[in-house]
C-alpha cells in the first residue's frame, strides 16, 4: 500500500492524494471505515450519504479520515476491487486518487452531477448500470456486485431488444 493523504483538490475542495508513485496495476490503498446496512426506500435516501462506497447490495463502507476524501473522475485513477483502490495508470507521488462513483453505486435513482473536468466528463453520474459498453470495459476493477449488476442489466437490455 502506498502512502497517501489529503490535501486541496480541484475537483471539490480536498481530495485524496497519493504520497509515492505508483505503477499501473498497483495497490494504492483500502478503504476503510465501518460497514453499514442501508435499505434505499426512495430516491432521497439513495442520494444520502454520499461519500459512502458500495460493496455489495445495501452493504457500504462509511470511509474514515483520509479515505472520506476520495473524490469521483470521469477518468478515474484507480478502480475498485472490493474496498481495494487499485491504480488504473502510472501515478506520480501528489496526484489525486480517484474512482469512478458510478462503479460503487447500484440505485438507479442515484445520480449526482459531476465537476471533475475531465476530457470525457459526462457531466451527470448515474449507477453502474448506465456506463456506456466502453466506460465499463475501460475501468478494469469494479466490484464484483456492481460487475454483475451491470452484466445482468445489459443482458436483460439486449434480450428486450430482441422481441
Amino acid at each position: 500500500m502506498k502512502k497517501i493523504h489529503y490535501a486541496n483538490s480541484h475537483i471539490h475542495r480536498r481530495g485524496l492524494m497519493i504520497g509515492e508513485d505508483a505503477k499501473k496495476g498497483e495497490i494504492v490503498t483500502k478503504i476503510l471505515g465501518p460497514l453499514k446496512f442501508k435499505l434505499n426506500k426512495n430516491k432521497r435516501d439513495a442520494l444520502s450519504h454520499p461519500d459512502w462506497v458500495g460493496v455489495k447490495k445495501n452493504y457500504w463502507v462509511d470511509p474514515l479520515r483520509p479515505h472520506k476524501f476520495i473524490n469521483h473522475s470521469c477518468d478515474p485513477s484507480t478502480g475498485v476491487r472490493g474496498v481495494t483502490l487499485i491504480a488504473l495508470r502510472d501515478l506520480k507521488k501528489g496526484e489525486e486518487i480517484t474512482m469512478d462513483y458510478s462503479t460503487i453505486e447500484g440505485d438507479p435513482r442515484w445520480q449526482m452531477k459531476c465537476s471533475c473536468l475531465a476530457k470525457n466528463c459526462r457531466k451527470v453520474i448515474r449507477s453502474v448500470q448506465f456506463l456506456s459498453p466502453k466506460r465499463f470495459k475501460a475501468i478494469k476493477y469494479i466490484p464484483v456486485y456492481f460487475r454483475n449488476l451491470y452484466q445482468k442489466k445489459r443482458y436483460n437490455k439486449r434480450n428486450a431488444e430482441k422481441v
